[in-house]
């Protein structure tokens, strides 16, 4: 037994979504080597959409303490810092993206967590991102900035081990159901990959930067 059991199959469960995700537009173009600064206004937009409409209620639906155990800390801060130096502001993001929109009930704590170890998957697959950008986007497009996608920093590698660590904890709480977290990680990637085909005709509509997106 390894002490990421869990983690590694979340991964294995939610694989097919989660490339299905990698597919999309939106996500191909900021890793595609002719990757332009547009490219990345888009995703950090779109990016900002997904978190917004699903990060703080899960938030809400998991105790402090375990919040904390888990090394879980907001995202959407980071998101929207970004957001302001690429001068962009956004209107309320719901709209129609918020019908892409599924998440485990508030009551099911082992659902919940499954869905937040999306958004962190998604947030620590972020160095890659940020590295493949440096070596790729062009120098006459200027610096972009990378809050969200180096969140961690340096210490991404331990955090993803503390993450890895607090959820095999949760296997001894009589009831913490596993086939619960892996549904609820299969419905948040399920929204996000919704959430993003709908960003991605709202681009393809003219609408720049994505849905319900305007210049600051």
């Amino acid at each position: 037994m390894t002490p990421f059991d869990l983690t590694t199959m979340l991964r294995q469960q939610t694989r097919t979504l989660h490339r299905a995700v990698q597919a999309l537009p939106v996500p191909r173009r900021v890793m595609s080597p002719r990757v332009t600064r547009s490219d990345y206004v888009h995703y950090i937009a779109a990016v900002y959409r997904v978190y917004a409409l699903m990060e703080s209620a899960l938030l809400d639906h998991v105790p402090p303490q375990l919040l904390t155990a888990l090394g879980v800390r907001p995202k959407l801060p980071a998101l929207a810092a970004d957001l302001a130096e690429l001068e962009l502001s956004s209107r309320e993001p719901l709209g129609r993206a918020a019908t892409a929109l599924r998440l485990p009930p508030p009551d099911d704590l082992a659902g919940s967590v499954g869905a937040l170890y999306v958004l962190e998957r998604a947030a620590f697959g972020g160095r890659l991102v940020a590295r493949h950008l440096r070596r790729h986007l062009p120098d006459e497009d200027g610096a972009v900035p990378l809050r969200f996608l180096e969140f961690h920093g340096r210490e991404a590698a331990g955090a993803w081990r503390r993450f890895a660590k607090a959820l095999e904890n949760l296997k001894n709480r009589p009831d913490f159901q596993v086939a619960r977290l892996v549904e609820g990680a299969q419905i948040a990637c399920e929204s996000v990959l919704g959430i993003l085909r709908l960003e991605d005709q709202g681009m393809r509509q003219g609408i720049l930067p994505a849905v319900g997106w305007t210049r600051a």
